[in-house]
């Protein structure tokens, strides 16, 4: 074995194991030292909006993407709406089928307001990469997706290479 061995509280038998709450606590210090680290060198994190009204879904992307980007979620169309009216963002993740104001309404503002605002569409709908490319939209993803492709598919977003480059990513 290496010389490297990675000791955590699971490894030594003084302290209890860790459970799930834990590692998120812990993955969260460490990403607020990365940030912080960034903020010194000068690097500012680019800022994505994610839109997504399912709970689960938004909580796992932004948890995924917040150790590259500074994230923001809106629950819904509306949220995002009131946050793209106040702040600056490089990107947008956005879903579709939302119950109020659905993607389709928060595109057309976007495209009116922010044309030059890169935007990421995500939808179980089977036809999601002719709606994504009807409104504009620069990437599409198709759900359910691989959540650990959705930095990589960000960055390429923000470089200006997501020309409708979309696929179903799961």
């Amino acid at each position: 074995m290496g010389r490297w061995r990675v000791m955590t509280p699971v490894a030594r038998s003084q302290c209890a194991p860790w459970d799930r709450k834990d590692y998120v606590a812990f993955a969260f210090f460490l990403l607020s030292r990365w940030h912080d680290a960034c903020d010194r060198a000068g690097m500012a994190a680019k800022r994505v909006l994610i839109v997504e009204d399912h709970q689960d879904t938004l909580e796992c992307a932004q948890a995924m993407l917040e150790f590259e980007f500074e994230v923001v979620a809106a629950g819904g169309g509306e949220a995002a709406l009131r946050s793209l009216a106040s702040e600056h963002f490089d990107a947008m993740m956005l879903d579709l089928t939302m119950p109020e104001v659905d993607g389709y309404a928060v595109m057309a503002v976007v495209r009116e307001r922010f044309p030059e605002l890169p935007v990421l569409v995500t939808s179980a709908l089977p036809e999601v990469q002719q709606i994504a490319e009807n409104l504009g939209a620069q990437d599409w993803v198709s759900k359910p997706y691989r959540l650990e492709l959705l930095p990589q598919r960000l960055r390429r977003l923000m470089a200006g290479s997501g020309d409708a480059g979309g696929a179903p990513v799961g």
